[in-house]
């Protein structure tokens, strides 16, 4: 074992670390989904503590409208080899999925048995978890380093967890953190905070990472999309045919609506809607990059959709809300809410009152279902920590 390491080995173990969350919010879930801590101690724990693990497979789906499954198979093969051999691992098995033809699985590993350096970085929550994912650590990412960090330097990375490193930090910093791995620095402390920083590129080679999972930022964007096995699913089950006409109520960023556009090989018509203008921009930069044709994307609330008064529809150029009623053939739901179900999840900032108002939000949706004609087929994909 090198100088530069700790004298223990450190292995995060599943019972030390869970989602980090406020005392009110963590007893009103415990009460909301009838866990008594007195009675049953460990349920809700023992689900706080899967929280923080990365899913063990990576889920990517093809957009089969530009290639098939098996030809993406074959690219991202290649991909993976020189992607790991940079790496010194053994490229995972690419899966297909045995009755979903548009899908196919990764396998990821860990937790890896990883000793800890003595030069440590901390990274931002966001890039933390996208670590956890399989990303490297890009310069944005980076808050604190060692004043001495050169190029070529192995460090250990830790997620800020409370969010309160400031950048620039040179001393060892002292809140809450989460070990994600080692890597070696591509960069200096100089190029990372100088006058004349560096903006953008990988700052830390994440060589040993917790977690082992594919980094599939960029890679065949257009085919390609990175997405939860649920939210595949729910497209399935709402079945969409060519020529159909249909609604994406909270559509952003966009997975589901250009999947909902490859199911109808973009021959009909999907209206997507969502209330967030920063979240539109993000759903149109995917509909474009998937080449979707069939959509038509507006910032609107969608508990407002359905029309007072009588107005005309042409499915063709459907123009912005409100809609008259039974006018779509199929209704897509996804609605907002806590995402405490998301995998990997370090902490929780919601208060209870935040928690409250998704059961409040979701049923304004749900009265606007008229928008959809008597015979139409609705998917709701519903979370089920919100109450």
């Amino acid at each position: 074992m090198s100088l530069d390491m700790c004298a223990c080995r450190a292995k995060l173990s599943r019972e030390a670390v869970s989602v980090d969350m406020k005392a009110e919010t963590y007893k009103y879930l415990c009460c909301s989904m009838k866990v008594a801590r007195a009675s049953v101690p460990t349920t809700f724990d023992e689900l706080l503590g899967d929280l923080v693990l990365p899913p063990a497979l990576t889920t990517v789906r093809v957009n089969t409208t530009k290639r098939s499954r098996e030809e993406v198979v074959i690219s991202l093969d290649h991909i993976l080899s020189s992607q790991y051999s940079q790496k010194s691992r053994s490229k995972p098995p690419i899966l297909p999925h045995p009755l979903l033809n548009d899908v196919i699985f990764i396998p990821n590993c860990g937790p890896m048995d990883l000793c800890q350096f003595e030069k440590k970085v901390v990274v931002d929550m966001q890039c933390g978890l996208a670590v956890l994912r399989g990303a490297d650590v890009f310069v944005p990412g980076v808050m604190g380093a060692p004043k001495d960090l050169c190029i070529g330097d192995k460090v250990s990375v830790y997620a800020d967890v409370e969010g309160k490193c400031r950048r620039g930090l040179t001393t060892e910093y002292c809140g809450k953190s989460y070990f994600i791995g080692n890597g070696h620095a591509e960069v200096s402390r100089l190029q990372l905070f100088g006058s004349n920083s560096a903006t953008s590129g990988i700052a830390i080679l994440m060589t040993g990472p917790l977690y082992v999972a594919p980094c599939l930022n960029s890679v065949l964007s257009d085919v390609i999309y990175v997405q939860n096995l649920p939210s595949i699913v729910v497209s399935h089950v709402l079945d969409p045919q060519p020529g159909d006409i249909v609604l994406d109520m909270c559509a952003a960023p966009g997975g589901k609506t250009t999947h909902i556009a490859a199911l109808i090989q973009n021959k009909g018509c999907i209206v997507a809607l969502d209330k967030n203008l920063r979240k539109i921009k993000k759903l149109r930069d995917n509909i474009q990059l998937q080449s979707v044709s069939s959509a038509h994307c507006f910032a609107f609330d969608a508990t407002k959709a359905l029309a007072t008064e009588e107005r005309e529809f042409n499915a063709m150029d459907p123009g912005p809300p409100p809609y008259p009623a039974e006018c779509f053939d199929r209704v897509l739901l996804d609605p907002p809410c806590s995402a405490l179900g998301q995998r990997p999840q370090l902490v929780c900032r919601l208060s209870v009152k935040d928690v409250k108002s998704y059961p409040v939000y979701q049923r304004k949706l749900l009265t606007q279902f008229n928008l959809g004609r008597l015979s139409m087929t609705l998917s709701y994909l519903h979370r089920p920590l919100d109450y």
